[in-house]
Parts: structure tokens; sequence; C-alpha cells
């Protein structure tokens, strides 16, 4: 009873342009007049569509899919598909969405490990970055030290050279006797 009572109260204003569902009850009687006191004339399992014709009061005038036309109580006509409808529907759903998971969930696998493998190969290119410019900073001392080494080598030519030239400049006199001019005064 409270389930009716819900029912009703959630259950918005039909429609004559909408299709039309009998309620989860199990089935609902078929009257021929809008009043319970008019003839049964067969019987609407739930779940069945029906096309809505007419309304008074607590009653609806409905075709069947049978092609049957009748009254039913109001509060068993609803224009939202009953379980029968939905539930294949979402079952269906569920199953495509169990699907995408499953295929995500192997894909997230493949990822992980092809994370896995980038990282290991991260870290192996990191200690080959460390060790090089350890060897960049071995060889930029190493010509830092070149080039200390050839400027002295160069200062030290220039210095043999200079000390070479003055020494030949004082003994070339000396060694090469100078022509005497006569000297017309002397």
């Amino acid at each position: 009873m409270r389930a009716l009572l819900l029912l009703l109260v959630l259950t918005p204003s039909l429609s004559f342009a909408d299709p039309a569902f009998v309620s989860e009850d199990i089935y609902v009687f078929l009257h021929s007049g809008p009043s319970k006191n008019y003839r049964i004339i067969g019987s609407i399992n739930a779940g069945t569509q029906l096309q809505v014709l007419d309304q008074n009061g607590d009653f609806t005038e409905v075709k069947d899919d049978q092609g049957r036309t009748g009254w039913i109580q109001s509060k068993y006509v609803t224009n939202a598909p009953t379980f029968r409808v939905t539930i294949p529907k979402l079952q269906a759903s569920l199953k495509a969405a169990q699907d995408k998971i499953q295929e995500l969930s192997s894909g997230h696998d493949s990822l992980v490990n092809n994370l896995d493998t980038l990282q290991q190969d991260k870290s192996q290119l990191s200690s080959q970055v460390a060790e090089q410019k350890s060897q960049i900073t071995r060889l930029q001392a190493q010509v830092k030290g070149m080039d200390q080494s050839n400027l002295m080598r160069w200062f030290l030519y220039g210095g043999c050279v200079a000390g070479g030239g003055l020494l030949l400049g004082l003994l070339l006199p000396y060694l090469i006797p100078r022509k005497k001019k006569k000297d017309m005064w002397m």
C-alpha cells in the first residue's frame, strides 16, 4: 500500500501524447467504464505499454498492446517505463561499462609497465649525464692547465729569444772586428 501511495505521489500528470505503462503491480483489471462498478473485460500485466485515450476522475481510458480498449485506475498508469523495460537496458549498459573497464584496465597495466621501463631508462640516462658532466669538468680543468702550460712555454720561448738576442747583440761586436775607418784628422 505504501508503494502505491509513493507511486501516486511521484507519478507525474499523464499526457495523451506520451506512451504509458501499467505500473509494477502483477496485473490490473480492465473495466468497460470509468469506475470499478463497470464490468471487468480483462486484465493487463505489469509493464504493458498502453496508449492513453481519455481521463475521467480516478480512471484512465487506455488501449493495450492487444488492441483492447477499456478503463483502468489512473494510479496504476505511469509515464515512466517499468522495470521490465529499464532493467534489460541497464543490464546492457552495465555490460558495456564492464567491458570498457576491462579494456581500460588492460591498457592501464600496459601503461604501468611502460612507465616502469621509462623510469629505469631515465635513471640510467641520469647516471650517464652525471658521469659525462664529471668528465667535462675534468677535461675543462685539463684544458685550463694546458693553457697555463702553453703560456709558460711561450713565455720561456720569448725569454730564450730575448736572452739569445741580447747575448748575440753583446757578443757579436766583440767577435766580429769592426773595420776601422781611417780618420783624416788623426
